[in-house]
């Protein structure tokens, strides 16, 4: 008796797939763009290390200025998506608490003072321009 043609795998599962931590960080690095105009862009730098573990960086990137690169964050988690975990190792549990920290990151002081700041040293300037130095 041919075995071929049985499926143990369970019909749902291609549904409801979760939104993974890079997903959202790809998302919010592309609204960075729109906003900006492409003048400051971000980017997401994603590697798994030996252990499994997977790591992004969340890189804001100004064309303008020799693709200068700025690492904003890194996050890590495992296969399992949650919790993530940030460069202090805390924990966030799901996908709501990992925005919460994104939302914050984004939206601190210091973030926009070097998205700011970046803009401001792109005026005016190409991206294919060298810098004189």
């Amino acid at each position: 008796m041919s075995t071929s043609n049985e499926d143990f795998w369970p019909s749902d599962l291609a549904e409801d797939i979760p939104n993974s931590p890079k997903d959202i960080m790809q998302i919010q690095a592309a609204k960075l763009g729109e906003k900006t105009k492409n003048v400051v862009v971000a980017e997401i730098d994603t590697r798994v290390a030996s252990n499994g573990e997977f790591i992004h960086k969340f890189i804001i990137r100004a064309p303008a200025l020799g693709n200068y690169k700025y690492e904003l964050f890194t996050i890590y988690h495992t296969i399992a998506l949650y919790p993530v975990h940030d460069e202090t190792m805390w924990p966030y549990e799901n996908e709501y608490l990992f925005k919460e920290f994104l939302k914050d990151k984004l939206t601190a002081d210091e973030t926009v003072q070097i998205v700011k700041a970046l803009i401001s040293q792109s005026k005016g300037r190409k991206p294919e321009e060298d810098i004189p130095f």
